[in-house]
């Protein structure tokens, strides 16, 4: 099955951004809330007015996250085999 594609608009930091996505429309609202909130964080933490700056940190977190689930699947499905 072909997923279908949908243009979004969101919003992170109070800036509007167009976004074409074959993702369901919860997940994009979900993925937007991660990175608003993260950046939000990252800035009132770190007091940075940078926001470039900051989505890089954001992203570097993220990345760091999703490695570590993936060396973690890599784990268990290491252990299954």
């Amino acid at each position: 099955m072909i997923k279908q594609t949908k243009q979004y608009t969101i919003t992170i930091l109070d800036h509007e951004y167009s976004l074409v996505s074959d993702e369901p429309e919860a997940h994009i609202q979900k993925t937007v809330q991660k990175v608003d909130s993260l950046m939000k964080e990252i800035l009132e933490k770190s007091r940075l007015a940078d926001q470039t700056k900051a989505a890089i940190l954001a992203a570097l977190q993220i990345a760091s996250e999703l490695l570590h689930v993936q060396g973690e699947r890599e784990n268990d499905l290491g252990h299954c085999q």
